[in-house]
């Protein structure tokens, strides 16, 4: 993978701290999205990452062995269950990146959800990455919370993420254009991944990068227009 070009400065990277949500429906690649990614942090966030914290509900841990074993034993960490106050009192080393997958109907309903996306993330110097097959619910009162204060938001460009895409411009933008017409943009174009950049430094124009063949092909940008 090749790191992500930008019209600019000529490379763009991802933020390393704050809260990249992962969207979309099952079976349409958000996991392999967010592997995918840390494997090649180096290349595509603004800093390295150190240290590995991946909590992991009902999935299948052995699917994030390789990106587990590129830390060092001292440096990862797994977790099995969610308990907001034991959530809550967790530390992270700077550096860290904590990736939070199956747990969305756990996390969607606590307040440590709120909390961690509005100040806790930030303030430890931490990446939260939220992967979760649901956009919003009126169940789940604190996923519309993480979308709305994401840094970044990644949602595979599949055919059945397109009610997706919909669902999550009305959620930010009031409309649902804003992100389904980039998402029609980059499936006519053979992208795989649409990446809404929410940082109010993000160019104001509607990009598309890439050459359409190979890993580096991948990433389509959405103004914040909020």
């Amino acid at each position: 993978m090749q790191s992500l070009p930008d019209e600019q400065s000529g490379q763009f990277r991802l933020p390393s701290v704050g809260c990249l949500f992962v969207g979309g429906g099952s079976l349409t690649g958000k996991s392999t999205a967010v592997r995918e990614l840390l494997e090649n942090h180096r290349l595509v966030f603004e800093r390295p990452f150190q240290h590995l914290v991946l909590a992991m509900g009902h999935g299948d841990v052995q699917q994030y062995e390789r990106l587990l074993r590129m830390f060092k034993p001292s440096s990862r960490r797994v977790i099995e269950t969610f308990d907001a106050e034991q959530w809550r009192a967790m530390t992270f080393r700077p550096g860290s990146v904590f990736v939070v997958d199956d747990f969305v109907v756990e996390v969607g309903k606590s307040p440590w959800l709120e909390h961690f996306v509005t100040r806790g993330a930030s303030r430890a110097g931490v990446l939260l990455v939220l992967i979760s097959q649901m956009i919003h619910s009126k169940t789940l009162p604190y996923l519309a919370t993480a979308l709305k204060n994401a840094e970044t938001i990644l949602l595979p460009v599949h055919l059945r993420n397109r009610m997706s895409a919909a669902n999550m411009s009305i959620q930010i933008f009031g409309n649902s254009r804003t992100i389904s017409t980039a998402f029609d943009l980059a499936r006519k174009n053979a992208v795989r991944y649409l990446i809404v950049n929410m940082s109010p430094r993000c160019d104001d124009r509607l990009r598309l990068t890439g050459n359409r063949s190979g890993a580096a092909d991948w990433v389509a940008f959405v103004e914040n227009d909020r």
